[in-house]
C-alpha cells in the first residue's frame, strides 16, 4: 500500500474544472470529501476525491439505465 497524496485546494480545483471558491464552498456544505486539517493547511486525500468522483460517476450511470 502506497502513501496517499494529499491534494491541495489548486489541485481540487483543477480536478474538478472549477474554481477554488466552489470547492471551499462544496466542502461546506458536505458534498466534498472532509478535508484533513495539518495546522494551517488543508489537504484533501487523493484517493478519498478519486473515490467519490467514482460515486458520482456510477450514480449517473446508474440512472442512465
Amino acid at each position: 500500500m502506497g502513501i496517499d497524496r494529499l491534494l491541495n485546494v489548486s489541485e481540487v480545483a483543477a480536478r474538478l474544472s472549477c474554481s477554488k471558491a466552489t470547492v471551499w464552498r462544496q466542502t461546506a456544505e458536505g458534498n466534498l470529501p472532509e478535508p484533513i486539517r495539518l495546522g494551517r493547511l488543508t489537504r484533501w486525500p487523493e484517493s478519498e476525491l478519486s473515490e467519490f468522483l467514482a460515486e458520482l460517476k456510477s450514480r449517473r450511470e446508474g440512472r442512465a439505465s
